[in-house]
């Protein structure tokens, strides 16, 4: 009895050791929590006053309005018209960009009032945002953190989208739509949902081409073919001119070497070798090509590669077209790679763009962030996709991570 007495206090004051070391670890988490949302609020901050549409300007939105009014009055809707659109300032935002397809949705807007049409596509850009992040989160669920939810609010390629009055938010709930439907294996439904993406952003056909050859037909051809269609209306709407004349912009109207381009492409091209990064996207996209054919990669983690690798190998890659890597992001840990690509998301446009000319050697730091995100993400795959031939070889143990991730 007296020894089981004695061991009595020793006992407790493990359980006290115990508990106070968890209270430790639980205040330590809480500090690094609260200090992450302190460092991301300023980026939510700065968007919101940066994004409002207060004044009577239409930004980019406005060319689409252009476009749309154009089309409606039997004009060339890629032409330059001298149209008076109140708030649109056609020194400074170019022409609709986009392909012949998003003309027949533009037409239809055109009657609106133009300003009042902008404040709304920002409510509703805005809205369909948050809602597909929930989204998002809500399947993610066992992985996604507060934190992570906070760092997506503040990605510069919202804000910016936001701003111009872009359709990013559009694409990012089309390919976070599609990503969803593939992990519930609703392939043929993903497949269509594909298809409208390639319809409106054409250099996210590597999609679809890339489920062709890792084997997922069900999935690739509904794309294939419902990209095809969506690509065909507008020829029996506005005839074969309308691609003509679209194909006639693009190079003239396009400013590849822009800071916010993050393509290996526009990179290249600030660097004063554009054809070194069309060298360099041809190549990335036949060795993924052939990776896919021959490895047959699980249709989640193909869609990651598929889609970061249509970002670095297009001519354009905005900004705010990276907001479809939020699903790569959500669905894995980070480690050291991934943590500084959400980093490098973060940086407004306007800093990005400033710092680019400012200095000649801030082209290889914040100059070019969003190149060095886009780099760093498809590096993450690389080693992801490269861990079981390295187990394989005896590079590594088989529970071994190459990248080494947070739990």
């Amino acid at each position: 009895m007296r020894q089981i007495r004695a061991q009595i206090p020793k006992q407790e004051t493990g359980a006290e050791t115990l508990l106070g070391g968890s209270s430790e670890a639980t205040r330590r988490g809480v500090v690094l929590r609260t200090l992450r949302l302190c460092l991301l609020a300023p980026f939510i901050s700065y968007g919101i006053v940066y994004s409002l549409p207060l004044a009577e300007s239409l930004r980019d939105f406005g060319s689409f309005l252009m476009s749309g009014r154009a089309a409606r009055e039997g004009l060339d809707p890629y032409g330059a018209h001298a149209f008076v659109l109140p708030g649109f300032d056609t020194q400074n935002y170019g022409l609709n960009l986009n392909p012949p397809i998003s003309v027949l949705a533009f037409r239809a807007l055109s009657d609106l009032d133009p300003v009042m049409m902008f404040r709304a596509w920002f409510g509703l850009s805005m809205a369909l945002y948050v809602l597909v992040l929930v989204l998002l989160g809500h399947a993610y669920a066992t992985r996604v953190t507060f934190v992570r939810i906070v760092w997506a609010l503040g990605l510069a390629g919202l804000w910016s989208s936001l701003h111009l009055g872009q359709i990013y938010t559009l694409l990012f709930a089309t390919g976070v739509a599609a990503w969803l439907l593939l992990k519930r294996k609703r392939l043929v439904l993903a497949g269509l949902l594909i298809g409208i993406l390639v319809a409106i952003k054409p250099n996210f056909v590597v999609w679809p081409v890339l489920l062709l050859a890792a084997g997922y037909p069900v999935a690739a051809l509904p794309a294939l073919l419902s990209g095809a269609v969506l690509s065909a209306v507008p020829l029996l709407v506005f005839g074969p001119s309308v691609y003509s004349s679209w194909l006639q912009v693009l190079p003239a109207a396009t400013a590849t070497g822009a800071a916010t381009n993050g393509s290996l492409i526009g990179l290249m091209d600030r660097l004063g070798m554009p054809w070194v990064g069309i060298a360099a996207a041809t190549v990335l996209l036949l060795a993924i090509a052939t990776w896919a054919w021959r490895c047959r990669p699980c249709i989640l983690f193909l869609s990651a590669v598929a889609i970061t690798s249509s970002l670095l190998a297009a001519p354009l890659a905005w900004e705010g077209y990276t907001l479809l890597l939020l699903p790569v992001f959500f669905e894995r840990s980070w480690g050291p790679l991934l943590t500084t690509a959400a980093v490098l998301l973060l940086p407004p446009a306007g800093l990005v763009m400033d710092l680019s000319r400012a200095f000649p050697w801030s082209l290889f730091t914040l100059g070019s962030a969003y190149n060095a995100a886009l780099l760093l993400v498809f590096i993450a795959l690389a080693m992801e996709a490269l861990r079981p031939l390295a187990s394989r070889v005896g590079l590594v143990p088989p529970s071994t991570p190459i990248l080494r991730t947070p739990p």
